[in-house]
């Protein structure tokens, strides 16, 4: 039964992952079609809730865990979107500075620490080949950064003199994600939350995905009214609404189908820790191919050999 839990754990978190490529693609082009990505976030959350809510009076039974249990585990979730929101900003900043491929396998490297989450806070193994796994992590970040820049992509500013370039947005998410990823995993190390439904559970981190989005246009209401005006004014463009619905299809069908399921089901098991580096390999693997055939970003020895590490690492991980 546990072998069958992990299987499916780790085949449901494969598929999440690999669909969440499409989450950078959408910011990385948003910008180029003159939208905000703050608002394109809040647009995708607009749409999580709206669906959420309607899908919960149709289908959401009561709730079999206390209030206490119930308030904890969403807050935790609610918390996760925000930080959520705030690493997807820095990334999208890092995205329009430099290559999308290595700001976004900088960011995915947070898995690094969401494994020792998992080993400091719920005593998950750290056997020998774990340990050479987080070497190889470490190496990939390492390797991220490093590598030689091709120059600027036509369109993309050049880092600015105070040295806040992509890398510092790139690694300034990585430092957000890696608190995020420990907070969206860490209900499932529980029996009582892993009770509580996984459409709440959705619904929890769409609202703290929403909440810092709407508070960010509302204070640049303040500082520029006409900046302000054409933010609004983009919620009435279909674009904006496509890229939201682009960004939440496979996160509604996979929230309650695979990913809450998937990481509840390798809590069972005692393979919390693995979520995260399942999760965030299948996507940097993926993410890797679409930046190097669809956005044509050169792959340098150094970036293919941050890749290769990231995902031997993983394997190991896995061990």
């Amino acid at each position: 039964m546990q072998c069958d839990s992990m299987a499916f754990g780790a085949i449901a978190l494969a598929i999440v992952g690999s669909s969440w490529c499409l989450t950078g693609a959408i910011l990385g082009r948003a910008p180029k079609d003159g939208l905000d990505t703050g608002m394109v976030q809040l647009g995708s959350s607009v749409v999580s809730i709206v669906a959420g809510i309607i899908l919960g009076a149709l289908l959401l039974p009561p709730s079999p865990v206390g209030g206490k249990v119930l308030a904890a585990t969403l807050g935790t979730y609610a918390l996760a979107g925000s930080l959520n929101f705030a690493a997807l900003q820095a990334m999208a900043v890092g995205m329009q500075r430099g290559p999308n491929g290595r700001v976004w396998g900088i960011m995915q490297s947070a898995q690094l620490f969401s494994f020792l989450g998992g080993v400091v806070f719920f005593g998950d193994p750290l056997t020998p080949p774990r340990i050479v796994g987080m070497a190889f992590l470490v190496a990939a970040i390492a390797l991220f950064a490093i590598a030689k820049d091709e120059g600027p992509a036509p369109g993309k500013p050049a880092a600015s003199r105070s040295g806040a370039g992509w890398r510092f947005w790139a690694f300034l998410s990585l430092a957000i994600c890696a608190v995020q990823q420990n907070l969206a995993a860490a209900p499932s190390h529980f029996e009582q939350a892993r009770s509580v439904s996984p459409l709440l559970r959705a619904i929890a981190a769409s609202t703290g995905t929403l909440c810092p989005a709407v508070a960010m246009l509302l204070a640049g209401a303040a500082r520029d009214k006409a900046a302000f005006l054409r933010k609004v004014s983009s919620l009435a463009r279909g674009r904006l609404w496509l890229y939201a619905l682009g960004m939440q299809f496979f996160g509604l069908l996979f929230a309650y189908t695979l990913f809450y399921p998937g990481m509840d089901a390798l809590g069972r098991a005692g393979a919390g820790a693995l979520c995260w580096p399942i999760l965030v390999g299948s996507c940097v693997l993926a993410f890797t191919a679409y930046s190097t055939f669809v956005l044509k970003e050169k792959a340098t020895k150094l970036v293919a050999l941050a890749v290769v590490s990231c995902l031997v690492g993983l394997f190991l991980i896995c061990r």
